[in-house]
C-alpha cells in the first residue's frame, strides 16, 4: 500500500509517461530515467536549461535538494540527492508487490544495503507501479505555487528552438495540445499564481496561456520574444510581468490593459519608447526600462502616481524631464549610465525618495538641489565630472551614504551632516582633506583610496565612530602618529 501523504498537503498528480526505469549507481543517491513528462508542478523554480541539463529546486520535502535531469541517449536521469523519504515510500509500495519480487529485488537492495549496490548497476520496475511510487512521492510537496509548464521536456531540452511553427496547421496544433493539457489539469492551474517561462530560448507562446486567469507571477525573461504575446493581455490577475533579456522593440497595449499589474520588468531589451496608455496601470509600482534605447523619458510614466521604484540605467537619456519630478510616492531612482549634464531643480519635489543613482553620467556640478529632499538616504555620483563638492548646512539631513568616487574632485568641504555613515571618495585628484571633515559626525566609513594625500588632518580624530578608513594608493607611505592614534583606538587603517 502506497504511502498517503497529508489531505491538507495533497495537491495534483506528477504526469509522466508510461516509459520509465528505476536505478541507483549510488548509496545516497536514488535516480529515474524519464524519456518523457508533460508537467513538473511541484517544482519551486526553473534555475536554468541548457542543451544537456535542466536545473530546478523543489520544495521543503526534500528540503530544497537540487534536480538535475540529464540528457542521455537514452532519455533523463531525474537526480535527488537525500532522500530519506523516497526510499520509505518507495519501499512501502513495493513491498506488497510480490509478484514482481524479482525486478524490486534491486530497490529493496538500496534500503537494506547500499554500501552493496555497483556503480553501473540497474534495475527495471513495472512502469505502472513505478508511476503509483512517483505519484505518492511527490503528493508530499506542500509547494505547489509555481506551475513549470513545458510540452515535452525532453523535445524542449533537445532543440535549439522549441517554439517556431513551421505552419499554421502546426501553430494550430501546438495550441490545441497546449489548451488540452490545460482542461485535463483545469483544478491544478485554477490554483497557480506563479509560471516560470525563464530562460528556454521561446520566441512564441501558445494562446492557451491566457486561461490561466488566476495567474499573478509571469516569468519570461532570458528568451528571444520580439513582441509581447496577446494572450498576456486577459491574464487579469497578473501583479508581476519578467520581460528583461528578449528582443522586443516595442510593446504592445496589451500590457496596459492589466490593471492589477505592480511589478513590469523590460530591461536589456531595444525599446525606444512605451505607448501612452501605460498610464491606465495605476497600481504599478515597480518599473524598469533599464538597458534599452530610450533617448527621452516618455511622458506617461510622469502619471505613474504609485511608483516606488524608477530604473532607467544604460539608456541613451540627455535629460530628465520634468514629468518624474511628479511621481511623488517615488523612493528608489536609477539613471546610471546615460548622458545626463544637469538635474532638474523640480527633482526636490521627490520628497519620498530614499535612493538616487546618478553614476556613470556626464555631470560636472555637484547637484544641490537634492538637499533639501527629506528622506534621501543613498545618494551615487561616481563616475562623472565633479570638480569639487562643497555641502550646505542644513541640507542632507537623512543621508547616510555619498558617493562620489571616480570624479575630478580637488576640493570636498563638509557640513553638519550628523546622519553620513559612508563617505567615498577614492579615485579622484584630492591633495589634502579640509578640517571640515570632522562635522560629519556619524561617519564610520572613509574611502579616500587612489588620490595625492601625503597626510590627514588633525580634526579626523575627532570622529569618534570612525572604524574604517582606506588609504591605499596615496603618498602616504608611514605611520604618522595620527594614524598610530587611531589604530589604538580600533580604527582600521588600510595603507
Amino acid at each position: 500500500m502506497a504511502i498517503q501523504a497529508d489531505p491538507a498537503q495533497r495537491r495534483e498528480n506528477f504526469v509522466l509517461s508510461d516509459s520509465i526505469s528505476l536505478y541507483s549507481g549510488s548509496p545516497r543517491k536514488v535516480r529515474y530515467i524519464i524519456n518523457e513528462y508533460l508537467d513538473i508542478g511541484d517544482l519551486i523554480s526553473l534555475m536554468g536549461v541548457s542543451r544537456s541539463h535542466l536545473y530546478a529546486t523543489v520544495g521543503s520535502a526534500f528540503q530544497n535538494s537540487v534536480w538535475v535531469v540529464q540528457q542521455r541517449k537514452w532519455g533523463y536521469r531525474l537526480e535527488v540527492t537525500d532522500v530519506p523519504l523516497a526510499h520509505r515510500v518507495i519501499l512501502e509500495i513495493f513491498k506488497k508487490a510480490e509478484e514482481f519480487s524479482s525486478r524490486f529485488k534491486f530497490i529493496r537492495q538500496i534500503i537494506k544495503s547500499p554500501k552493496v549496490l555497483a556503480a553501473n548497476a540497474q534495475g527495471h520496475c513495472h512502469h505502472r507501479v513505478a508511476l503509483k511510487a512517483l505519484r505518492a512521492l511527490l503528493s508530499w510537496f506542500p509547494h505547489r505555487d509555481t506551475l513549470v509548464v513545458w510540452e515535452k521536456v525532453a523535445e524542449m531540452a533537445r532543440l535549439k528552438k522549441f517554439d517556431e511553427p513551421t505552419s499554421i496547421q502546426d501553430t494550430a496544433q501546438k495550441a490545441s495540445q497546449f489548451a488540452e493539457w490545460i482542461s485535463e489539469h483545469q483544478s491544478a492551474v485554477d490554483q497557480k499564481i506563479k509560471l516560470n517561462l525563464a530562460g528556454l530560448s521561446v520566441s512564441f507562446l501558445h494562446p492557451a496561456i491566457g486561461r490561466l486567469t488566476q495567474l499573478q507571477i509571469l516569468c519570461l525573461q532570458d528568451n528571444q520574444l520580439c513582441r509581447v504575446p496577446a494572450a498576456i493581455g486577459q491574464l487579469s490577475s497578473l501583479k508581476k510581468l519578467e520581460l528583461q533579456n528578449n528582443r522586443l522593440t516595442s510593446l504592445s497595449e496589451i500590457i496596459c490593459h492589466l490593471y492589477s499589474l505592480q511589478a513590469l520588468n523590460v530591461e536589456d531589451n531595444l525599446l525606444t519608447d512605451i505607448p501612452p496608455a501605460i498610464r491606465n496601470l495605476t497600481a504599478l509600482e515597480d518599473l524598469s526600462l533599464q538597458g534599452n534605447q530610450f533617448s527621452i523619458v516618455p511622458a506617461a510614466i510622469g502619471q505613474l502616481s504609485s511608483l516606488k521604484t524608477l530604473l532607467l540605467r544604460k539608456n541613451r537619456l540627455a535629460s530628465l524631464p520634468e514629468v518624474i519630478c511628479h511621481l511623488y510616492s517615488l523612493q528608489a531612482l536609477n539613471v546610471e549610465d546615460n548622458l545626463l549634464t544637469d538635474i532638474p531643480p523640480a527633482i526636490r519635489n521627490l520628497t519620498s525618495l530614499t535612493v538616487l543613482y546618478l553614476s556613470e553620467n556626464r555631470l560636472t556640478m555637484f547637484p544641490h538641489c537634492l538637499g533639501t529632499l527629506p528622506r534621501l538616504q543613498q545618494l551615487y555620483l561616481y563616475s562623472n565630472q565633479l570638480t569639487s563638492v562643497s555641502l550646505t548646512d542644513g541640507q542632507f539631513t537623512a543621508l547616510q551614504r555619498l558617493d562620489v568616487s571616480e570624479n575630478q574632485l580637488t576640493s570636498f568641504r563638509a557640513c553638519q551632516v550628523s546622519s553620513l555613515q559612508t563617505l567615498e571618495l577614492q579615485a579622484n585628484k584630492l591633495t589634502s582633506l579640509d578640517d571640515s571633515i570632522h562635522r560629519l559626525v556619524g561617519l564610520d566609513t572613509l574611502n579616500v583610496r587612489g588620490n595625492q594625500l601625503d597626510t590627514l588632518p588633525e580634526a579626523i580624530f575627532q570622529l569618534t565612530r570612525l572604524k574604517s578608513v582606506n588609504l591605499r594608493a596615496n603618498r602616504i607611505v608611514e605611520y604618522s602618529d595620527l594614524i598610530k592614534r587611531l589604530k589604538e583606538r580600533g580604527v582600521k587603517i588600510y595603507l
